[in-house]
């Protein structure tokens, strides 16, 4: 029989990356067969709508593009929800786990009798090894009528590969016309920008910062160096956890230089406003080099051919550094060797902060006896040691990462143009690999044939 109802469920933790990519995911399904049938059931309705315009966050229950949107609070409304529409395939992001009012339906008597029930288990994108083994394998739940089964997106042929929705491959295909919509566009936002002249200027390094909190004064000195050195950055700095952090490297620097400033920064700095999701997109493509977070625009700077740097999601025991470390892996065969070891080396060091200074490449061979975060900062310290032999050693030298981090910084801005084709060779790998939400309507079309 068709598919008749698709709910993807999504608990917002991050602010912006978790429902970033149920958003674009549910535009590409939709895209792909206007006959489907979606809701999405989402724990932030006010995070959604800062990227949806026209979504109302005050509502329990609407309708927007075409889809039912449930207030995943509203268990009251959601519940009966379920009892008329009948669910029977569930889309679980992100090991978002499920809410009572689902859980009620699925395992305690909702379901019809005789009816079958499925869960997709939608994972974090990861460039680790295990992605490919861990892709479409089956998981256990409390009751035979629910099956469950893991779909990973990620940076090979046998997983389930990256979102390449329509939109944003055509802004790929069309960057410069991208540009100039942009440029139209954000002249006319809210929040100071109608004032800001060259916007995106083709003959600027057009440079976007989207981060988690960090010191980011290595990266602003190399910025400011940059900046006096004749490369013309322009920086637009978005909105959100980071963005405190990285005005504040700027005012320091700033005050500490010669160098002409512009909003307190050392180099022409534009403060974003909240933008929707068609123009994030539209200025990640349109910007030269990005400093990405997460995993949503993470995904969207690996696949813009343009060079990036990306911190990823801190965790306990530096585990964060073996996920990137495994994406340079995937990124090595692009690069010559040695634009690949410094490249890897800028990435790590981007990654790495005061907390992570206790990683000890010395512990890994306890790492298979040790628990919780010690093994994980074992796999840490050999996935660094891997890369970049030594690095750990110089940590411990004072005041030494952040020079060399600085340094590095400059000259990824400086060789920007001369790498950029490395990192457009690394997109066209990703793109090759097939689009996500194709693969997983393929997938759910053969549950439901």
């Amino acid at each position: 029989m068709p598919i008749v109802e698709i709910l993807i469920l999504c608990r917002v933790v991050d602010n912006y990356g978790d429902i970033g990519f149920v958003y674009r995911l549910a535009r590409a399904l939709s895209a792909l067969d206007p006959s489907l049938r979606l809701a999405l059931a989402v724990s932030d309705l006010t995070a959604f709508s800062y990227m949806a315009p026209g979504l109302d966050a005050s509502k329990a229950f609407q309708r927007y593009c075409g889809w039912d949107v449930l207030d995943w609070n509203a268990a009251e409304q959601c519940a009966a929800w379920c009892r008329s529409h009948g669910v029977r395939l569930v889309i679980e992001c992100f090991q978002c786990g499920r809410p009572d009012w689902l859980d009620a339906y699925l395992f305690g008597g909702g379901l019809p009798e005789g009816q079958t029930a499925r869960i997709i288990n939608l994972e974090y994108l990861t460039a680790e090894a295990w992605a490919e083994d861990f892709h479409l394998l089956k998981s256990g739940t409390r009751s035979a009528s629910v099956k469950k089964v893991n779909f990973m997106p990620g940076f090979t042929p046998r997983t389930g590969g990256l979102l390449l929705e329509r939109g944003f491959m055509d802004l790929l295909a069309g960057r410069e016309t991208a540009r100039e919509r942009i440029r139209r566009q954000l002249a006319g936002q809210a929040g100071g920008l109608a004032g800001q002249s060259g916007l995106l200027d083709p003959s600027a390094c057009n440079i976007l910062v989207f981060s988690y909190e960090k010191d980011f004064t290595p990266l602003v000195r190399a910025l400011e160096r940059f900046h006096a050195e004749g490369g013309k950055p322009v920086v637009y700095l978005a909105p959100g956890q980071g963005a405190a952090s990285f005005k504040a490297a700027c005012t320091e620097c700033a005050a500490a230089g010669t160098a002409g400033r512009t909003a307190g920064a050392p180099f022409p700095l534009v403060e974003l406003p909240r933008l929707d999701q068609e123009l994030w997109d539209a200025l990640l493509v349109s910007c030269d080099v990005a400093f990405v977070r997460g995993e949503e625009s993470f995904a969207r700077a690996c696949l813009a051919s343009r060079p990036f740097l990306w911190q990823a999601y801190r965790q306990d025991g530096a585990f964060h550094l073996v996920k990137v470390a495994a994406l340079l892996e995937r990124m090595r065969d692009f690069f010559a060797p040695d634009d690949f070891s410094l490249l890897a080396e800028l990435f790590l060091l981007y990654n790495i902060d005061n907390s992570d200074a206790g990683i000890d490449a010395g512990k890994a061979a306890g790492a298979a006896a040790a628990g919780g975060s010690a093994a994980d900062s074992a796999e840490a310290a050999e996935a660094v040691a891997a890369l970049c032999p030594g690095l750990l050693t110089h940590l411990a030298e004072s005041g030494w990462q952040d020079r060399r981090l600085a340094e590095l910084a400059f000259r990824f801005l400086r060789e920007g143009e001369r790498k950029a084709p490395c990192f457009a060779a690394f997109s066209a790998s990703l793109i090759a690999n097939g689009d996500l939400a194709a693969h997983l309507l393929a997938y759910l079309t053969s549950l439901n044939p």
